[in-house]
């Protein structure tokens, strides 16, 4: 969807095969659509991404399964992109395995925009990336160029080729301000970084 569309859900629903499962992008004027919610949903086997969330206040991605396990390129399973408000990217379970060659990043926010009493919530994910590729990008959480973000409690394991040392579990780029880590369980197990700060005025 791309338009101004307000008050939309998508709650227990299956989404099998395809290129992108959900693509909203909705800024209009400067205006951002409103109270988007994905919850509980399944995603299975899709080609470049499972969600890509573009120009929303109030948006929800909570108790989802992403499961891709083709040796396609998933740039981004999923993408957040200028959000803001009430948001919240909540105990979702993405394994993205067997990839001999291609690039695969679970969750990646960019242009996130909230305020300390509104901290944007990345909590309670559970993401695993397998498989035997060197690519030069493969990260479970990336978030960057964002203001006031709580990244807690994520499970994430990284275990593709044993000399992939520029992976990362968590990464932290240098654009950011306020962003807080805190509990997280990270296992890197081919030679990068479980956690990875660009920046000092990152946090």
């Amino acid at each position: 969807m791309s338009a101004m569309n307000n008050n939309i859900s998508f709650v227990a629903d299956t989404f099998n095969n395809g290129n992108t499962s959900i693509y909203l992008a909705s800024q209009k004027d400067n205006l951002k659509a409103q109270n988007i919610q994905i919850d509980s949903c399944v995603f299975t086997d899709f080609r470049a991404s499972a969600a890509v969330v573009n120009d929303i206040e109030n948006m929800m991605f909570r108790f989802n399964k992403l499961m891709s396990h083709a040796n396609d390129f998933i740039a981004d399973a999923t993408q957040f992109y200028n959000i803001s408000g009430v948001s919240e990217i909540g105990a979702n379970e993405i394994v993205l395995s067997n990839s001999t060659s291609k690039i695969r990043n679970a969750i990646v926010v960019r242009n996130a925009s909230f305020e300390d009493i509104n901290p944007l919530s990345i909590v309670n994910n559970s993401i695993s990336l397998t498989g035997t590729t060197k690519a030069s990008k493969t990260y479970g959480i990336d978030v960057d160029s964002s203001n006031f973000v709580n990244i807690y409690y994520n499970t994430i394991l990284i275990n593709i080729a044993s000399s992939n040392t520029s992976s990362r579990n968590l990464f932290v780029g240098k654009a950011n301000t306020n962003v807080v880590v805190r509990n997280n369980n990270l296992d890197n197990q081919c030679g990068g970084y479980a956690y990875y700060v660009e920046g000092d005025g990152s946090q």
